[in-house]
C-alpha cells in the first residue's frame, strides 16, 4: 500500500510587503508537499493588489483573501486557517524564501515527533550567515528585563531572548532539538494542533503573538522543535512599515502578553514590567523621531528607483544582431549584479533577444518577470547560492556576465570554472588611471584592488580556459539609478545649485549605460574581445563645469553653479564626518582632472558607437 504524503497550507498575511513577495510565491509555489497557499490581503498599493488577483487566476493553488482592511498579523492568520485544506499549517512571514524540500523536511521532522505541537527552522541572512532569532527562551519578567537593559551579557542568571546559534547548525547533518521558542517568521503547526490551541491570539495586533503561542504550547503539553536543516532566507524589515509604528504595537504586545499571563508574574512585578515598557518606549522617542524622517526619505528614494527600475525593462529594444555566435551557443547566461543600472540594461537586451537568463541578486528585489529570466538569490562574495540556486546544476551557465566590483570575481574565478562558465564578460574601472594619482588613502587602496584583479582575472582566466573581456567605463549615467550624474540631480533638486572646485575644467566622457549594454551583446561570440581591456567612453568630450551645465539645462532649471576655493577641505570634513570614504576632498580636485580616455580599440574591434550626452534630454537622468 502506497503512503499518502502529507501537505501544507502555507498561509502569508501581505501589507506593503515590496518586491520581494513576488520571490517569495515562488518559492513556495515550487514546493514539494504544498497543498495550497493561501494570501491573506492587508493592504497593498493597487498594482500589488492586481498582481495578486491575476496569480490567483492562473494558479489554481493559490487562494486570496482581500477587502478586510489591516485586521492584524493574528487575525488575518486565523481567517486563512479557516479555509486550510492541509494537513500541516505553516505561518511564514511574506519576505521570506524558502529552499526547495522545506516543507517535505518540516513535515517529516514532525511527523518522526508527535509530541511536537509547532515547528521552526533556521532564518539565514541573504549572504547565507546565521540570522539569530531561529530558537528562543520564553518570554518571562527576568527575560524581558534583562533583553532591555542588556544584562543578558553578564551571563547567569539572565538570559536574552534569543538562544545563541552556532556555525554548526548550518550543517545539513545538524540535529532537530527541542527548544522553548521559536521565530515567529515560520511556524509548522499539525493543523488540528492549530485547532486545538484556537489560533494565534487575536489580542495581538502585530508582534509578541510567536511568543505568546509558544508560552501556550509549552503550559498546556506540547513542544517546539527548531529544525536548522531546513533553512529560509530571511529579508527582514522589507515591509513599507515606520519603525514608530512596530515599537508601538511591540511594547502594546508586552503589556498584552504579561496581562494575559498573570501567574509570570506578581500584582507589584506587573507595575514595574509595565513601567519598564513605557519607559523604553518613551526613551526611544527621539531616536524612532529621527528615524522615521530617514525612513521616510529612503522610502520615497526607494520607489523612485524602485519604478525607474521595472520601467527601464519594460521598455522596448531593438534585437541584436551583431554577435558572431547564436544566442543558444552563449546560453544560459548568469548575470551578476542584475539589479544594478548597468546590470538591469544589460539584462534587457538579453531577454530581447530571447536569450535564458539567470539574474543574481543579493538584498535589492526587483519585481519583474519573463519566461527566459529565472531570478536566483546569491551572496558571491561568501560564496552563498541561495534560492532557485539548484537550477545551476541542472541546466549550469556558459557564460557569466559580471557587473559588480572585478575583485570579487578575480577571487571566485575557480568557483565558476567549477559551474561550467567558458566566457566571461566583466567591469573594471577607468579609476585605474583616473584616480592613480590619489592622495586619499581608500581611493590609492581601490585603485591597487581593481589592478591586481584585472591582472589576476586575466591570468586565471588562461589557466582555466575561460574567455576573459573586459570593460572599462568612464562616468555612467542614463536611467537615473547611478551615483554620479543622478547624484548631481538630486542635489540641484534638493538645494537649486551646485558645488564645483575652481575652475572646474577637468574632461569628462559620461558614457550611458544602455552604450555598456550593447557593448556587451557585441562581444558575447566576438573572438577579438577575449582576453582583452577596453575602455568605454562616451561620445561627448567636455569639461566638468559644462557637464554640470548640460544637466542643468536638462533640467530647465537656472544654472546656479558655484566655484567655491574650499571645496576640497570641505568634502574631506564631510567625509570624515559622515564617514561616507566616497565623497572626500579628492574628488573636487578631480573636477580639474582630464578623466577623456580612448576607446579607439573598442570602436575597432566590435564597432562601439557610444551616443552623445543627455541626447534623449531628461529621458537619460530617468525623469
Amino acid at each position: 500500500m502506497v503512503k499518502t504524503m502529507k501537505t501544507t497550507s502555507v498561509i502569508i498575511v501581505t501589507y506593503h510587503t515590496g518586491a520581494i513577495l513576488q520571490r517569495s510565491i515562488e518559492a513556495i509555489l515550487r514546493q514539494e508537499g504544498l497543498k495550497e497557499l493561501i494570501i491573506v490581503n492587508n493592504g497593498n498599493p493597487k498594482a500589488v493588489e492586481e498582481k495578486l488577483q491575476q496569480m490567483r487566476t492562473q494558479n489554481k493553488n493559490i487562494k486570496y483573501i482581500s477587502g478586510h482592511g489591516n485586521i492584524g498579523f493574528s487575525k488575518a492568520c486565523n481567517l486563512a486557517a479557516k479555509e486550510a485544506k492541509g494537513d500541516y499549517i505553516l505561518l511564514l512571514n511574506p519576505d521570506c524564501l524558502l529552499q526547495r524540500g522545506s516543507l517535505a523536511k518540516t513535515m517529516e521532522e514532525m511527523e518522526k515527533h508527535k509530541d511536537v505541537w509547532v515547528a521552526g527552522c533556521q532564518m539565514i541572512r541573504p549572504n547565507g550567515s546565521l540570522q539569530g532569532g531561529s530558537k528562543r527562551n520564553l518570554l518571562t519578567p527576568n527575560v524581558a528585563f534583562s533583553q532591555s537593559l542588556g544584562f543578558y551579557n553578564l551571563g547567569g542568571y539572565f538570559k536574552a531572548i534569543n538562544i545563541s546559534e552556532t556555525i554548526g547548525e548550518l550543517k545539513d547533518s545538524a540535529p532537530s532539538v527541542v527548544v522553548p521558542a521559536i521565530s515567529g517568521a515560520f511556524m509548522m503547526f499539525p493543523k488540528e494542533r492549530y485547532k486545538q490551541l484556537g489560533g494565534l491570539d487575536e489580542d495581538y495586533f502585530f508582534h509578541v503573538e510567536d511568543l505568546d503561542m509558544c508560552y501556550r504550547v509549552n503550559r498546556d503539553g506540547g513542544k517546539v522543535l527548531y529544525v536548522p536543516t531546513v533553512k529560509a532566507t530571511h529579508f527582514a524589515s522589507s515591509s513599507q512599515v515606520s519603525s514608530a509604528f512596530v515599537e508601538k504595537n511591540k511594547a502594546e504586545g508586552f503589556l498584552t502578553y504579561f496581562r494575559k499571563h498573570s501567574e509570570l508574574s506578581s500584582p507589584v512585578l506587573y507595575v514595574f514590567i509595565v513601567m519598564g515598557i513605557y519607559l523604553r518606549l518613551w526613551l526611544r522617542i527621539p531616536a524612532l523621531w529621527v528615524k522615521e524622517i530617514l525612513y521616510k526619505r529612503r522610502q520615497k528614494s526607494l520607489r523612485i528607483k524602485s519604478l525607474r527600475q521595472i520601467n527601464l525593462l519594460h521598455s522596448a529594444v531593438e534585437k541584436e544582431a551583431l554577435f558572431s555566435k547564436k544566442p543558444k551557443e552563449v546560453e544560459p547566461v548568469l548575470l551578476a549584479g542584475s539589479t544594478g543600472q548597468v546590470g538591469l540594461g544589460i539584462m534587457r537586451r538579453l531577454l530581447a533577444n530571447k536569450i535564458k537568463t539567470y539574474g543574481l541578486y543579493h538584498e535589492q528585489v526587483v519585481d519583474y518577470t519573463h519566461s527566459d529570466l529565472e531570478w536566483i538569490q546569491a551572496d558571491l562574495e561568501s560564496n552563498h547560492i541561495g534560492i532557485n540556486g539548484d537550477i545551476l546544476k541542472k541546466n549550469p551557465p556558459r557564460t557569466l556576465i559580471h557587473t559588480p566590483a572585478i575583485w570579487y570575481l578575480s577571487n571566485k574565478i575557480k568557483f565558476f570554472a567549477d559551474m561550467g562558465i567558458k566566457r566571461i564578460i566583466c567591469f573594471s574601472s577607468t579609476s585605474i588611471e583616473g584616480k592613480s594619482k590619489s592622495q586619499n588613502p581608500y581611493e590609492k587602496e581601490v585603485v591597487e584592488k581593481f589592478i591586481t584583479a584585472e591582472k589576476e582575472l586575466l591570468k586565471k582566466g588562461r589557466e582555466l580556459g575561460i574567455d576573459i573581456t573586459i570593460f572599462r567605463p568612464t562616468m555612467i549615467y542614463g536611467f537615473g539609478i547611478d551615483r554620479n550624474v543622478t547624484s548631481i540631480v538630486k542635489f540641484i533638486d534638493s538645494f537649486g545649485f551646485f558645488p564645483v572646485s575652481i575652475p572646474a575644467n577637468g574632461y569628462r566622457m559620461p558614457v550611458h549605460a544602455d552604450d555598456l549594454a550593447k557593448a556587451v551583446m557585441s562581444v558575447l561570440g566576438n573572438k577579438k574581445s577575449y582576453g582583452r581591456v577596453y575602455n568605454l567612453c562616451g561620445n561627448t568630450k567636455l569639461t566638468y563645469f559644462e557637464m554640470v551645465k548640460e544637466i542643468f539645462i536638462t533640467l530647465k532649471r537656472p544654472q546656479r553653479i558655484y566655484r567655491l576655493p574650499m571645496l576640497s577641505g570641505m568634502l574631506d570634513v564631510f567625509s570624515f564626518l559622515t564617514g561616507n570614504k566616497d565623497t572626500n576632498g579628492e574628488v573636487a580636485k578631480r573636477m580639474n582632472q582630464d578623466l577623456a580616455f580612448s576607446d579607439k580599440s573598442a570602436r575597432e574591434d566590435f564597432g562601439y558607437r557610444p551616443r552623445d550626452f543627455l541626447s534623449a534630454g531628461k529621458v537619460d537622468l530617468g525623469l
